[in-house]
């Protein structure tokens, strides 16, 4: 079932449309030279509100935007399409110079830790998962692939460090605890940037395996375990599944949770599904296109996330695996599908 299938009658006219309007603002932006400039661009999504259930959501980072102007008749049309104004275009940035909680530097592979590849400012442990890799089980770790695998500096078996760069004074070759098995390619819209690559380059998973090759006591316990949704201080529970993809509608406006290492703990908002034609800006200072993300809002007015919380696990209150972050605006944070990301993998949360 496609994230579509969640609308019917009105609301699925209304989603077709705002479909075909993006299609026409975009153009082929996956293999032009051309990128619509950001005051122009506009993405879509599925939310749910009180009185008509699921509906398309547009959003826009300027509200006197051509795009949106555009989609002005639409929204006449459709009184109960939802409206979301971003803080301009979506970041994810190196951490910036501040404290590292105490979590993040214990060098235990759990979710919350820091870690990194060794050219690169950390991101974050999302969870530990068993995987087969040429009819061999072992234990990986999963973070965002642009956190250890960004550009052409990293490749397959380097080494990966928990803690990561800059979350302590600096690494050595202790602090290395895997090696990069496995990553999903990242391609920028800049064609210049990505070569001679002419495919369709809109990301829907930003995620990638690191296999564990240093299982000193000093790492463990090596498991996925976050803080409790409502003791978060005293108390941990266990991931042991996740959410099924055709299931992100039962959870769609549900309290969520994050487990950073440069965050901690937070509480938001799953806001919206199926976000398409998201522009990322990542630490490359490039922007890319993402697709089928999850939107979650701060709760409280204070922030989600934060830069170094790349990778991150977003969970339920059900002890589900929901998304692994990738971003954020001024308005709201990003992640990707974490059913989608395993299977990727084959791999299972341990």
């Amino acid at each position: 079932m496609g994230l579509a299938d969640l609308l019917a009658g009105d609301q699925l006219e209304a989603y077709l449309m705002l479909q075909g309007l993006l299609r026409e603002v975009w153009g082929g932006v996956e293999t032009s030279e051309s990128i619509p400039p950001l005051e122009q661009r506009i993405s879509l999504s599925i939310t749910k509100v009180a009185k008509h259930g699921f509906v398309p959501c547009i959003h826009a980072d300027r509200e006197d935007s051509a795009a949106y102007q555009r989609a002005q008749d639409i929204l006449v049309t459709y009184p109960f399409v939802k409206k979301r104004l971003g803080g301009g275009e979506a970041q994810s940035a190196y951490p910036e110079a501040y404290k590292i909680p105490k979590h993040a530097i214990t060098g235990k592979l759990m979710p919350g830790s820091a870690i990194s590849h060794g050219r690169y400012p950390f991101g974050t442990l999302g969870c530990v998962v068993e995987a087969e890799i040429g009819h061999v089980k072992s234990r990986f770790v999963v973070t965002a692939a642009h956190v250890v695998a960004l550009n052409d500096h990293a490749k397959l078996d380097d080494p990966v460090y928990c803690p990561g760069k800059r979350s302590v004074e600096r690494i050595t070759r202790r602090d290395a605890f895997g090696i990069l098995e496995n990553t999903i390619d990242l391609y920028p819209l800049n064609p210049k940037s990505r070569g001679d690559y002419e495919d369709d380059v809109s990301i829907d998973i930003d995620v990638a395996l690191i296999r564990i090759t240093d299982e000193d006591p000093r790492r463990c316990p090596i498991e996925t375990r976050v803080p409790h949704p409502r003791y978060p201080k005293e108390k941990t529970i266990k991931i042991t599944g996740v959410v099924p993809e055709d299931k992100l509608g039962d959870v769609l406006t549900d309290e969520v949770y994050l487990f950073g290492a440069a965050s901690g703990f937070s509480i938001g908002l799953l806001t919206d599904v199926g976000i398409t034609k998201k522009v990322l800006r990542l630490p490359d200072r490039l922007n890319y296109m993402y697709h089928d993300l999850l939107g979650i809002a701060a709760k409280d007015g204070k922030s989600f996330s934060q830069p170094g919380d790349s990778g991150a696990m977003v969970y339920t209150k059900d002890e589900l695996l929901l998304g692994f972050l990738i971003g954020a605006d001024s308005s709201m944070s990003f992640a990707c599908i974490g059913e989608r990301a395993l299977k990727e993998f084959k791999a299972r949360i341990v």
